[in-house]
């Protein structure tokens, strides 16, 4: 036997021991570590993986499910299980062992285990449960609201506007009579427009949009009664639009009279318009004849607008229960749970996991997930045991996006639950929601992702042991049941969201009395725990914010309709401890209110939690601020990981945007193992896919009316093709795209079809966030066009798809020589001349090799012209440095890397970021705050420089899918002399470890057992290897650097 070798980091399906998964073939991996240091070149020759239904037959190795023999190959990943077939709810124990270099077997690892989950829609018996008694009490409160199909937006004619869009400054009128004032008893006005709208009545000015963006979701309700005159009356109002695709006003006016009845004036084709007006225009005596009749722009309840609320509906969770008999030794017991909203599940009083935001987001009207757990050691043999859920509104009913608006896939949150337990006789009982469990609303008053959570201790002295057995539940209602719902119910494929790290607060301040200010000293994603004397209060409050204005005090504009805001109702006790359960935020700032006194630092921790994905990457060097940038960027993925890649953490958004998602794939792998979240996010990706075969701009895919949403655009759409490919690079994932092969090529069939002679239209988002550098969409669109094609020609190739391969080089010829003929110039200068115009076109290959070198001159020369300042967007700057670096000017890299001035990463952090902005400038010194309409303070998409970190400073490049081989070639760049980089790979961990000292350079570096590498090492002039390991061959040399081949091992090299 070898003991040098060992065999760890069992896997299945990128999980350690997962439960309940429902893939009839799971995938298996491991690593292979060697005790001995000074090892080189070691491998697996061969493997055999056993797996077995029971962990008690493990030492004798009787593999009743799978016994794979002896198999010739150095493949450690992506291994298929190859046994009998698998069914709903097997155990599935295995273990591995290997044979290396020299034909010896190690040892058997440790056994790891999986389990499936319900594989048919036969297996399961539970139905879907909720507690809608909220709905009868927000009838009898509900407010003056806009009626679907009865009210209206108007607006001035489109077709007489100058822009046939409507933007700009209109006036409205409309004159009506009151026939007797004495015979009103009230009058109510309801108004909103988008963008913004002063009111008038009778030439009197009675109200206006607050001043905020999205003001339209924030309608005015006004007493009008006081305004009104016996005889003729106006309703005149003032309206702008100024940045959003579609204006509109809307307005009723309600008198009611003293026997009850109503008369409603509404906004119609009756009121007057113009674009041009007087002083004297909103009064009675002004003549409107000469005025256009207003146009009818949508009904009340159409997109893009919906109907605008006067307040935020946040009903509270329900909560439910079940007591049941467990009647005898228990063998096994597995939950398996989901919910349309967010869950939290208790058994016996106990919560069953730290998972948080289960069972995650989903299209939900295509699939849900489910979550299985172990419960055989929660619950208790022969006796009675309970089961509590908490039911929250999260995604699927809970507000999602910038409409304010809630209920884009329900209106209220459902349960569904089947607990399988197996006795050690044989026998199984089922336990699942239906028609017995109870519900009630209980101490949490409101719970919502954006909005925030409101807790009510004082209630939990009536809901003591309410999730224990023994209960009294005389009071609870009956639960409500709904009808088979035609989607899928699917394992859940990723890691859950949980806790990662906590955080004490760095100081507090107090920009008014009683306002403190709790800062935690860098920008997060989460909540906050709070520790306070009940008995001094009855009520705090808890705002959230990334920034503090000029004041001190927090800044909320920029997270717009987001209400970002806890409140905790004490109980009157000397320590009261509280936690949110199914809210997060994005913030680095807490304004705490309500507390008579200033509060200790100890009152409020941070909580960070996020999808709870390994850290696989490093990386450390000799200059501090980019060891900072590196932080930053970490902290940006960190916080915006949720299930899903968001753009942000914080605003009324949080949505899964394409390009943020796919242009920072490559420094999220090599941070974080992203193999099982982005599977997933492929999935909702997919299941948004539109029926014209068009990638949509955000996935999962809201059903939003408002906003730029543009199927099919460049950069964005272009994800469903990246994303497999990128993760077929970094994890030898090759199942990812076959399964997804089908919908890729409908979306190339999409491109293709919609292009005009291989060219594609001027549609999108093109470079968003360029600065001062407009690249045509058009150009954008068919450079991805062709990296689209170059890509499938790649990966068809890899399926074995030879006509298809075909078609897409075919397709990247044609692509590329209508590029050529429209956008580039016979000098090799690109039209619009833009670094996002040269980086896509070198980067993808689209111009012929007797032109790349001008082209990339004329970048390098609009580079130096801005003083070696960034001029790319989102789209450009993915690929800027990999261009910089191929054609070998990492020292232009490097000087626009350590740049510190606007536009730069180190101003943003001179400016005091600690996760990175969306803008350069969200923030400057003498500009302050960006336009809070789009300013967050904690995005990804200016993340994309860390891949540059590890490919070009550490040089580690995947040779192979998987980093099966290896290429080490570090970049040393002006004002560096050290850089320590990792990555966990898929085989093991990778170490390139440079310095410079004594005017030598030092190079160490780590190569995974079952790997190979060549290391490059630069070759100053003059310069040899003074040291190098025996086992490194050299393998080539030239003016710039040495090559050698190594194997596996730990090698060092001096200059």
């Amino acid at each position: 036997m070898k003991k040098g070798l060992t065999v760890t980091y069992l896997r299945c399906e990128y999980k350690i021991n997962p439960f309940g998964i429902d893939v009839s073939n799971p995938r298996l991996s491991w690593i292979i570590e060697s005790s001995n240091l000074n090892e080189k070149r070691q491998k697996q020759t061969a493997y055999q993986i056993i797996v077995l239904s029971n962990k008690e037959n493990f030492d004798d190795d009787i593999a009743d499910l799978w016994d794979s023999g002896k198999v010739e190959s150095d493949q450690s990943n992506q291994i298929e299980y190859a046994g009998k077939k698998l069914e709903s709810k097997n155990e599935c124990w295995w273990k591995v062992r290997i044979w290396d270099v020299n034909d010896i077997p190690t040892e058997w690892s440790q056994p790891a285990k999986w389990t499936m989950g319900l594989l048919s829609k036969k297996d399961w018996k539970a139905k879907w449960i909720g507690y809608d008694e909220w709905e009868k009490e927000e009838k009898q409160k509900e407010k003056l609201q806009f009626e679907a199909g009865e009210d209206n937006w108007i607006w001035y004619p489109l077709d007489k506007t100058k822009d046939k869009k409507g933007m700009g400054k209109y006036f409205f009128r409309k004159t009506f009579e009151v026939k007797q004032l004495n015979e009103i008893s009230a009058a109510e006005i309801l108004i909103t427009a988008d963008e913004r709208f002063i009111l008038f009545l009778n030439g009197k000015k009675i109200e206006e949009s607050d001043g905020y963006i999205f003001s339209w979701t924030r309608p005015k309700q006004i007493d009008a009664k006081r305004y009104l005159r016996q005889g003729e009356n106006v309703l005149a109002v003032e309206c702008i639009n100024t940045y959003l695709e579609k204006p509109g006003l809307t307005a009723k006016l309600i008198l009611i009279l003293n026997n009850g009845e109503k008369e409603i004036i509404r906004t119609d084709t009756e009121w007057k318009t113009s674009d041009d007006v007087n002083d004297s225009w909103q009064k009675n005596n002004f003549d409107d004849k000469g005025w256009a009749n207003a146009q009818e722009i949508a009904l009340m309840g159409d997109k893009p607008w919906r109907i605008p609320k006067l307040t935020l509906h946040l009903p509270p969770p329900p909560y439910l229960r079940k007591e049941f008999q467990i009647k005898k030794e228990i063998k096994s017991a597995y939950v398996y749970v989901s919910s349309l909203g967010l869950y939290k599940l208790f058994v016996n009083g106990q919560t069953i996991s730290e998972d948080k935001l289960t069972p995650g987001w989903t299209d939900y009207n295509k699939r849900v997930y489910y979550n299985t757990y172990d419960l055989k050691n929660l619950l208790r043999n022969s006796v009675k045991n309970c089961l509590g859920i908490v039911l929250a509104d999260g995604w699927y009913a809970g507000y999602i996006g910038w409409e304010k608006r809630r209920g884009y896939y329900g209106k209220n949150p459902r349960a569904f639950l089947q607990l399988e337990v197996e006795y050690i006789d044989g026998t199984t009982d089922y336990i699942c929601t239906d028609e017995s469990w109870k519900a009630l609303y209980g101490p949490i008053l409101e719970a919502d992702l954006l909005m925030g959570e409101t807790y009510d201790s004082k209630k939990e002295k009536d809901f003591s042991g309410w999730n224990e057995t023994g209960f009294d539940e005389i009071t609870w209602d009956r639960v409500g049941i709904s009808g088979k719902l035609n989607i899928e119910l699917n394992s859940y494929p990723a890691l859950p969201v949980r806790k990662t790290l906590e955080i004490k607060p760095v100081k507090i301040s107090s920009p008014q009395k009683g306002i403190y200010i709790f800062d935690l000293g860098q920008n997060i994603a989460g909540c906050v725990r709070l520790k306070i004397d009940g008995r001094k209060t009855d009520k705090v409050v808890l705002k959230f914010g990334e920034m503090l204005d000029d004041e001190g005090n927090l800044y909320m504009e920029n997270i717009r309709m987001a209400r970002a805001t806890d409140t905790y109702f004490t109980k009157g006790e000397l320590e009261e401890t509280w936690e949110p359960s199914f809210t997060y935020h994005g913030f680095r700032y807490v304004e705490l209110s309500g507390y008579p006194e200033e509060p200790e630092v100890d009152m409020i921790t941070g909580i960070v939690f996020h999808s709870d994905i390994p850290i696989t990457g490093s990386f450390e060097c000799s200059n501090q601020m980019l060891n900072k940038l590196y932080e930053s960027i970490f902290r940006s993925q960190r916080a915006n990981f949720m299930d899903i890649p968001t753009d942000c953490p914080q605003r009324d958004e949080r949505l899964g945007w394409t390009a943020d998602a796919v242009d920072f794939i490559r420094t999220a792998s090599f941070n974080m193992d992203t193999a099982s979240f982005y599977t997933k996010w492929l999935r909702d990706l997919n299941d948004a896919q539109e029926e014209s075969g068009a990638y949509t701009a955000i996935a999962p895919q809201p059903d939003l009316g408002v906003g730029p949403l543009y199927p099919g655009a460049a950069g964005w759409a272009d994800a469903g093709i990246v994303t497999p490919y990128t993760l077929h690079k970094f994890y030898g994932d090759k199942r990812i795209f076959e399964k997804y092969y089908e919908n890729m090529m409908k979306y190339m069939d999409y491109l293709e079809s919609g292009s005009s002679d291989f060219i594609r239209p001027d549609y999108g988002y093109g470079d968003w966030l360029s600065v001062n550098a407009d690249t045509p969409k058009d150009l954008i669109a068919t450079a991805y066009f062709a990296y689209d094609a170059k890509l499938m020609m790649e990966l068809s190739e890899l399926l074995g798809k030879s006509d298809e391969d075909k078609r897409f080089e075919k397709l990247f010829d044609n692509v590329k020589g209508a590029f050529n003929k429209k956008y580039v110039n016979r000098d090799g200068s690109i039209k619009s001349g833009t670094q996002t115009a040269y980086a896509l076109s070198l980067h993808f290959g689209l111009l012929d090799e007797e032109k790349q070198p001008d082209a990339f001159n004329f970048l390098v020369d609009d580079i130096v012209k801005r003083d070696f300042h960034i001029s790319t967007g989102f789209v450009g700057l993915n690929y800027l440095f990999p261009v910089l670096t191929k054609f070998e000017r990492s020292d232009i890299a490097f000087r626009i890397l350590l740049n510190d001035t606007f536009p730069s990463w180190f101003f943003m952090l001179k400016q005091g970021a600690t996760t990175l902005w969306e803008r350069w400038d969200s923030w400057t010194p003498d500009k302050g705050f960006f336009d809070p309409l789009m300013n967050s303070f904690n995005h990804t998409s200016l993340g994309v420089i860390g891949e540059w970190f590890y490919s070009s400073i550490a040089g580690i490049i995947p040779e192979e899918p998987g980093f099966k081989k290896i290429i080490i070639k570090p970049l040393i760049g002006e004002g560096l002399n050290y850089a320590k980089t990792s990555y966990f790979s898929i085989y093991g961990k990778i170490i390139s470890e440079w310095k410079i000292e004594n005017e030598k350079f030092f190079l160490k570096v780590t190569i995974p057992v079952n790997t190979s590498a060549k290391i490059f090492i630069p070759k100053p002039r003059s310069k040899k290897i003074s040291e190098k390991p025996d086992e490194a061959e050299l393998v080539g040399e030239n003016g710039k650097y040495f090559a050698f081949s190594v194997g596996s091992g730990v090698y060092s090299f001096v200059v």
